[in-house]
């Protein structure tokens, strides 16, 4: 099994991850499920369903025809998965309202720590 396979089947659910979308802009998703084969999460900001092949991270939205590619899935900092957890369940209700100076900073904070610390190729 190559580097990046292990790291792939290495993602557990409540585990985040940043996948590169087809649209051009990195994606934090949070993993709800895992299978033997698939695993399932949901996008943070816009709370779209993904399902990604656990062989080789690709996978897409269920609507929107949102698609991408796992690119990392380091392990957070504990401060900052647990804003992150706390801003998905925000983003679920009808009204989020805006982000605290805590969100800002942990979604400041991935946008330079997920590509620094890319999958293995």
């Amino acid at each position: 099994m190559t580097q990046r396979k292990q790291a792939l089947h290495k993602i557990c659910a409540g585990d985040f991850f940043n996948v590169d979308g087809s649209h051009g802009h990195p994606i934090t998703c949070l993993a709800t499920s895992i299978t033997e084969t698939t695993i399932l999460a949901r996008s943070i900001t816009h709370q779209v369903n993904f399902e990604f092949d656990r062989e080789t991270g690709i996978g897409k939205g269920e609507k929107y025809t949102l698609a991408g590619t796992i690119s990392s899935a380091a392990q957070l900092p504990a401060d900052i998965r647990e804003t992150l957890a706390g801003l998905d369940r925000r983003y679920r209700a009808p009204d989020p309202g805006p982000l605290s100076k805590a969100e800002i900073r942990a979604l400041a904070f991935i946008d330079d720590f997920y590509p620094q610390h890319p999958l293995p190729s």
